[in-house]
């Protein structure tokens, strides 16, 4: 997925290529949510305001690191920005 994303970044803006990123594991992680639910077929968890905030904080800290991660494929090479990974 990080090779990908480093090619990606060739052709597209910096944004635009953490959204690919995102994009490609959606599918899996709708996948994983539906295989839980089928193995423990209870009600979700009730989900409150705390927990929405540490979401939006987790999920933006995430988009920002994966731009840095993006920015260091184009200053170094893919071994560097791996390892800064």
């Amino acid at each position: 997925r990080t090779a990908v994303q480093r090619r990606v970044s060739q052709s597209l803006s910096l944004n635009a290529a953490g959204l690919v990123r995102y994009l490609y594991g959606l599918p899996f992680a709708l996948m994983l949510l539906g295989g839980y639910w089928l193995a423990n077929p209870a009600t979700l968890p009730a989900v409150g305001p705390l927990f929405l905030l540490f979401c939006i904080g987790g999920g933006l800290a995430q988009i920002i690191a994966t731009n840095l991660l993006i920015l260091a494929f184009g200053h170094r090479n893919f071994v560097v920005g791996t390892a800064y990974s």
